[in-house]
């Protein structure tokens, strides 16, 4: 899952990059706030790539807190499936994307959140003191 996120954040370096180079000029208040809110949302996926690929908790809370920008930017992880010529093979090929990324991406919350328990390490309780003295 953390692939996903980083092959995410390569497709998307070109919009950060321009938008650097840019600026901001010509941009209503609102094309700024998105601008920004939208880069900083493609480095959060640095992130969260990251601490997921290390199976750490923190990975899927990120994620978690991701899932409203993903919606708004419609920036999921299979919208890579989108350069794939669908559009051009099918006549509905727009509508299909429009339906299968979405729906790949509620799949991999559900499949993610089923095996939460099982894909992290799980820390050993400590002995109780009480536990470790002879009697």
């Amino acid at each position: 899952m953390a692939g996903l996120d980083f092959l995410t954040v390569f497709r998307n370096l070109l919009y950060v990059t321009l938008t650097i180079n840019l600026g901001f000029e010509g941009l209503s208040n609102l094309g700024v706030f998105n601008t920004i809110t939208r880069n900083l949302f493609i480095l959060s996926l640095l992130f969260s790539a990251y601490y997921t690929f290390k199976q750490k908790k923190i990975g899927f809370w990120i994620y978690v807190v991701q899932i409203p920008f993903r919606i708004y930017f419609f920036t999921f992880s299979f919208s890579v499936l989108s350069d794939l010529p669908i559009k051009c093979v099918f006549e509905n090929g727009g509508l299909i994307l429009l339906i299968l990324i979405p729906a790949l991406e509620l799949f991999r919350i559900w499949y993610w959140v089923k095996n939460y328990h099982n894909s992290f390490p799980k820390k050993t309780p400590h002995a109780q003191s009480e536990n470790l003295l002879d009697d």
